[in-house]
Parts: structure tokens; sequence; C-alpha cells
């Protein structure tokens, strides 16, 4: 069930993994970056959510793994679930055009702000 759009303060969107979906590719992830924020959609999600999103995000094969974090939304602050790469790279890895493009659709159709997808656009 979508909720509306977090803010998650001090962390920035990178590319520090290679994609197994995407090959050639980096896989989207948080970095901690203090002043930065990422921006993305909120979900209330249930425990079969969160089990098949593990699935997905391969945490059982050390890909991806929860994060508790507290976000920003227009009601206020919260905590929120979201996942992040467990053995990062050092630098970027940069996206596969397809993918980035993906990922700017999905901002572009939440929507997050213009700003911050422009941002992402001119980054990568």
């Amino acid at each position: 069930v979508p909720l509306g759009i977090a803010k998650l303060k001090d962390y920035k969107l990178g590319f520090r993994f290679p994609s197994t979906s995407w090959p050639g590719g980096g896989a989207a992830d948080i970095i901690p970056s203090p002043g930065d924020v990422v921006f993305g959609r909120l979900y209330l999600s249930n425990t079969a959510d969160f089990e098949r999103l593990d699935i997905c995000e391969h945490v059982a094969t050390q890909g991806y793994r929860r994060l508790e974090v507290g976000v920003e939304t227009e009601e206020g602050a919260i905590t929120a679930t979201t996942y992040e790469v467990c053995d990062k790279l050092k630098e970027d890895f940069k996206p596969m055009p397809g993918y980035l493009k993906l990922l700017l659709e999905g901002a572009e159709q939440v929507p997050l702000p213009k700003e911050y997808i422009e941002e992402i656009r001119q980054k990568f």
C-alpha cells in the first residue's frame, strides 16, 4: 500500500555493487553521506511482503540486507525499513542505461522531487 514520499537524510544514491539483474552495471544502493538525501516512495508492508522482497534482493545470499532508518514524510518522522548492499565497493559502478532509465521513470511516476530526479540524471 503506497503511503507517500519519504526523505532519508545523510545518505545518497549510489551504485557500488555489480548488478545481477543488469550485468555490466551497478545495482542501486544507499550510501551514508552526511548532508545528502535520498527520496523514495514509502509503502505499508507486511511480513509476506518482506519475505518476497528478501528473495528479490538476495538477502539470504548476501546481496542486500534490511536496514531500519528514520525518514521524514509529510506527516512527520517515522522509522522505515529499506535495503542496502552488504559489500559495497569504494567507488560507484556505473549503472546500465536501461536500469537507470527504469529508476528514473519510476521516480517520475511517484513523482519524486524534480530537482532530485534531475540530479540523478546528471550524476549518472
